[in-house]
């Protein structure tokens, strides 16, 4: 599912997920998307949903205030499926994914797990981005500072895919800002994220990841050249 696909990836670092105040609702009944994959017969969609319904049913048999790190846990993991579902085209479960997620940020802060923290704030930053794509103007500025946090926060040694995951995502961001190409400055971050995310791309298990960020590299590269040939 696009980009954030391979952010399920995260269910095992996380743990195990739903908003601070479990809904009531199934996850057919509050999401569209999880509708349509029920009427239209997506399993792999079908299977998430449930997922998040699970979740939820695990969410209510805690006390978040005597169990936090397992609540957190549990948080953060639905906030990872809903951005799933949300990548799909459903602006409620974008941000009840975020809700989850900075719930979840509580627990697990930049000093205690800079790792964890960082992984956090790319799938809060991965559903802003998202929103942006749905003409949401402010969801990418939001998303620029916290990803500037998280990657200033590990090491590209320590966390290769996070960091460049990390990169990749202020890319597209930077982008949604630049005003459709006509802020030079913002295409040349987005160009700079990218060169930084190639660092770890270069790799020969990132075979996919390279090619693919080579293409945006270069696409980004022909309009910022475009835009400096008219000014």
């Amino acid at each position: 599912m696009r980009r954030w696909i391979s952010l399920l990836a995260l269910f095992a670092f996380a743990g195990g997920a739903w908003a601070q105040e479990p809904a009531a609702q199934t996850a057919s009944e509050r999401y569209g998307a999880c509708q349509a994959a029920a009427n239209g017969g997506d399993r792999r969609i079908d299977e998430i949903c449930d997922l998040v319904d699970d979740l939820n049913g695990q969410l209510r048999s805690y006390d978040g205030a005597r169990h936090p790190r397992r609540f957190a846990d549990l948080q953060q993991a639905l906030g990872t499926a809903l951005l799933v579902i949300g990548d799909l085209g459903d602006e409620r479960a974008l941000r009840d994914s975020i809700s989850a997620e900075e719930f979840a940020a509580r627990h697990y802060s930049r000093e205690r797990a800079p790792s964890r923290w960082a992984g956090i704030q790319l799938n809060i930053a991965g559903a802003l981005v998202t929103l942006g794509d749905m003409e949401d103007p402010t969801a990418p500025q939001e998303a620029v500072p916290l990803l500037l946090a998280a990657i200033d926060a590990i090491r590209s040694n320590e966390q290769p895919v996070l960091w460049a995951s990390l990169q990749s995502t202020l890319a597209t961001a930077y982008v949604q800002t630049s005003d459709n190409g006509r802020d030079a400055d913002a295409l040349r971050n987005a160009i700079g994220a990218l060169q930084a995310a190639l660092q770890v791309y270069r790799r020969p298990s990132f075979t996919e990841e390279r090619a693919r960020t080579q293409a945006r590299l270069e696409e980004l590269l022909s309009a910022l050249g475009g835009r400096q040939d008219r000014s």
